[in-house]
């Protein structure tokens, strides 16, 4: 199999100018072509089996259809890059494929009866099917593990298709050092580096299905020596690749103990229900409650595949700062408002400008500030919807490490619903697909040894608010619950109040655990339509307790989700501060613009 190999004879090709060059990708290439490979392909079509049984995320009729893409495709790279074999590699390929079509038919194809139906184009191809034949499968187990790695096989040159360009480009420096066109020896050794750096975040799209691991998988205990071996693996596990992050929030600490390395937590709720302002409350926690375990070169990478980044900015400056969102977004509207305004009377916008920048300065530094104190990063990066799969996001971390010089310790990507998995296979449906992106974020977890948040939406039928919270609300795929490690069910509960007996259990209570005063519920009857009933249940726990669930708090001022209402009684006063500032400095931009005929803004009649 080509993932086993260790090394590759470079392909020696000769250039117009009758020169010799090395080429890589033809290395590559060759491999694919190789009578090893083609008798394996045609191995398990001859072996009397369901190719279903053999891969847990494509159907069997897409794997025959998956391998005669491959096959079309080879003959074309062969072709396009001048094999000197290539007929018979076209003829080869097209032996295989009907050998295939001939298996989907249904007919009782096998090791014996194999030339009966195929007639082999020449000796060559006789030779594949003498050679599958002579180390046919004898077994369904050898058949799944056959026919899996010819699939991750396939995988890997669509993978290597894709960085073909670098392989290209180290065959021009080659020859261009090789031929004194390189310029200087700095040039040179400048134009590597680039190279490599090119290469590195492009070779990331080969992590998913092929990180090689660190760790031996599988270890003898038969004495005091070898038990030892692994205590001490152990240890440095806990010691370097370890880490529980705290989230602040009673019903994950309490119940799993926070986020675990090398784990995917999907928050999960209807439409329109904070799955993605509960991730940006999960991530400000989880920089607050471990602050000290992040470093100068740690980062936190916040991805939206949904909203643009002033809108998550928006978001983030409202929750981070502690400040009234509406307000924030006066800004916004304003700010705009103005700039058009001068922009229509030919009057310099500049000043107005630089004073839009200043309020935006002040904003952020003091909502970066107050989370994570300047002692780590925090990194936000937005693609198109439908765009981004887990392999960018690996392309990514890599990039962030390489240019950036960060080292991620947790990710936030929002959402699986639009993401798309690294490899489309062919005739996959929404069903896999959804179910292939969680593995595969499943799978850079474990690479990255670090914990990933995401979301998901459920079903229509999760809208039935008053139903219980169970995995089968989870909408388009139920492998995403197959393929998780922990589910966290939300939704806002309008119908209900914080004094409402179910919620104010677990909203209300002291720390005495005494329940509130009459003169507090006169105060808090105020606060219900600030603060909104948000339920939570751990649905999926693979470590720690599933099935609990906890009432919180979904503040429509600054979106921050609470624990209680005394968190909330705590950040209040600062919430005011912070938004009457931020007023002010709203109407000294609008008196300073010189923009005629401006409305004046309700807003700032608002009483505290």
């Amino acid at each position: 199999m080509i993932p086993q190999q260790t090394s590759l004879a470079l392909v020696n090709t000769t250039n117009a100018s009758g020169l010799q060059q090395r080429s890589l990708l033809k290395s590559f290439i060759s491999n694919y072509t190789s009578e090893t490979f083609f008798s394996e392909i045609i191995s398990i079509a001859l072996y009397p089996a369901d190719f279903g049984s053999g891969s847990s995320l494509m159907r069997k009729e897409s794997i025959i259809d998956y391998i005669r893409s491959f096959l079309k495709d080879i003959v074309q790279m062969v072709q396009k890059n001048q094999f000197p074999n290539q007929n018979q590699i076209k003829k080869q390929a097209g032996m295989i494929s009907s050998i295939l079509t001939v298996r989907e038919s249904a007919a009782n194809i096998n090791y014996d009866n194999i030339f009966q139906y195929i007639a082999p184009p020449d000796l060559a191809g006789k030779k594949l099917i003498n050679t599958a034949i002579q180390n046919k499968i004898t077994n369904l187990e050898n058949f799944k593990e056959n026919l899996n790695n010819v699939i991750t096989t396939i995988n890997l040159y669509t993978e290597v298709k894709s960085i073909s360009s670098n392989f290209i480009l180290y065959d021009c420096l080659i020859d261009s050092i090789e031929q004194s066109t390189a310029g200087s020896i700095f040039d040179s050794i400048k134009a590597y580096s680039d190279l490599i750096i090119s290469s590195y975040n492009d070779l990331s799209k080969l992590q998913i299905l092929n990180k090689i691991d660190k760790a031996a998988d599988y270890h003898v205990l038969k004495n005091k020596d070898t038990t030892h071996d692994l205590s001490r693996i152990l240890s440095e596990y806990v010691s370097t690749s370890f880490n529980f992050y705290k989230t602040g929030y009673e019903l994950i600490d309490n119940n799993i103990h926070g986020l675990e390395s090398s784990s995917v937590h999907i928050v999960t709720a209807p439409s329109n229900h904070c799955k993605s302002l509960f991730l940006i409350n999960l991530m400000r926690n989880v920089i607050l409650n471990n602050i000290d375990d992040f470093e100068e070169d740690s980062a936190i990478v916040f991805v939206t595949l949904e909203d643009n980044i002033p809108k998550l900015t928006k978001r983030i400056a409202s929750i981070f700062g502690n400040c009234n969102n509406d307000t924030i977004g006066d800004l916004y509207r304003e700010g705009s408002q103005r700039i058009h305004q001068l922009k229509k009377t030919n009057s310099d916008i500049t000043s107005l400008q630089d004073n839009i920048t200043k309020i935006f300065d002040g904003i952020l530094v003091k909502a970066i500030d107050d989370v994570t104190k300047f002692k780590t990063s925090i990194v936000i990066k937005h693609s198109s919807e439908n765009n981004f799969s887990p392999g960018d996001l690996s392309k990514f971390v890599d990039r962030l490490r390489v240019t950036e010089n960060l080292n991620v310790k947790l990710i936030v990507m929002d959402y699986i619903d639009v993401a798309r998995p690294t490899i489309i296979e062919s005739g996959s449906d929404e069903y896999h697909n959804q179910g292939k992106i969680v593995h595969e974020l499943r799978q850079l977890s474990r690479n990255l040894e670090i914990p990933i948040l995401t979301a998901t939406q459920n079903s229509r039928s999760s809208e039935n608010l008053r139903g219980e919270l169970t995995n089968q609300l989870i909408g388009d795929s139920y492998l995403k619950v197959r393929y998780t490690d922990f589910i966290y069910m939300c939704r806002k509960c309008d119908f209900l109040t914080f004094l409402d007996n179910q919620v104010a259990y677990d909203v209300l209570k002291d720390e005495s655990g005494a329940p509130p005063s009459p003169q507090d519920l006169v105060a808090y009857e105020a606060l219900s339509k600030v603060l909104i009933p948000y339920e939570i249940r751990i649905t999926k726990a693979k470590e720690g307790t599933a099935g609990k669930s906890k009432y919180m708090l979904f503040c429509t001022e600054n979106l921050r989700i609470y624990d209680n209402v005394e968190q909330y009684v705590h950040d209040s006063r600062q919430l005011k501060i912070n938004t009457r500032n931020l007023e002010n400095e709203i109407v000294q931009m609008s008196a300073t613009s010189n923009a005629p005929n401006f409305n004046d803004v309700a807003f700032l009649n608002q009483d505290f």
